[in-house]
């Protein structure tokens, strides 16, 4: 279920109306495709030890919207395999313009998802995530963009 307030917009129209002396004149539909998010580079992993591992605490993940309406990102996931890993965006970097490039930064902890609840784990140090699915996630749990990233679990 869905509660927020900002949503992406995905195909759909708008119209124009000219109007004179309250009689439409002409009127024109206006195509509205949506955000077209790219990830550009994902950096700065940054993890804190906790008990005998660590936690992943921030990323930095550089973003373009190359589409016609904003994108609002709620949520980061890092998927490999059996470790699904969830953080949730600072409110102050919505939304991605059309045509802007920002940078987001993850600046909490990564959750682990276990039975569809969030719950802080700690990853083992040294812990390789190679080919790791990093996924940019909208308000209403839609995908936005994803990549291919590899690291290193080091604290």
């Amino acid at each position: 279920m869905y509660l927020g307030g900002h949503v992406n917009i995905f195909n759909e129209s708008d119209i124009i109306r000219i109007v004179y002396n309250g009689q439409i004149v002409d009127e024109m539909r206006v195509p509205i495709h949506g955000p077209k998010v790219e990830i550009l580079k994902v950096y700065n992993w940054y993890f804190d030890r906790f008990g005998k591992g660590c936690l992943l605490k921030d990323v930095r993940i550089i973003v373009k919207n190359d589409g016609d309406a904003p994108a609002y990102v709620e949520s980061i996931k890092l998927i490999k395999s059996d470790t699904k890993l969830i953080s949730w965006v600072s409110m102050h970097e919505y939304p991605i313009l059309p045509n802007e490039t920002k940078t987001l930064s993850a600046s909490a902890e990564f959750y682990k998802i276990v039975n569809n609840q969030g719950t802080l784990v700690a990853l083992p140090k040294g812990l390789l995530l190679d080919n790791a699915t990093l996924q940019l996630i909208g308000p209403k749990g839609e995908i936005l963009a994803s990549t291919i990233v590899s690291l290193e679990v080091k604290c």
